[in-house]
């Protein structure tokens, strides 16, 4: 994977900032974790309860993730921040 510099992380941090908090998104989730919830406590087939864990698993990976790139994008801003309050530019 290319290098992010800090300035493209702080603008993914933000785009997946934007995107947990956009309400369809967030819907779409809850939506579909409480299908495949709902399908893995009342399956009696052990593999449609496997596989819908697996599920409920997997939509929770790809909040995490955009949590990461959110925390990511929080901790380059600092950065960014702390490298400006050094080298102040001139006016």
């Amino acid at each position: 994977m290319i290098e992010l510099t800090n300035e493209q992380k702080v603008a993914r941090g933000r785009h997946a900032e934007a995107l947990l908090t956009d309400e369809l998104l967030n819907e779409a989730f809850t939506t579909a974790t409480q299908a495949n919830i709902d399908a893995w406590m009342e399956a009696e087939d052990p593999q449609v309860r496997e596989r819908a864990w697996y599920m409920v698993r997997a939509l929770a990976e790809v909040r995490g993730a955009l949590l990461g790139i959110v925390t990511g994008g929080q901790y380059a801003a600092g950065i960014l921040d702390k490298e400006a309050k050094r080298h102040p530019r001139e006016v």
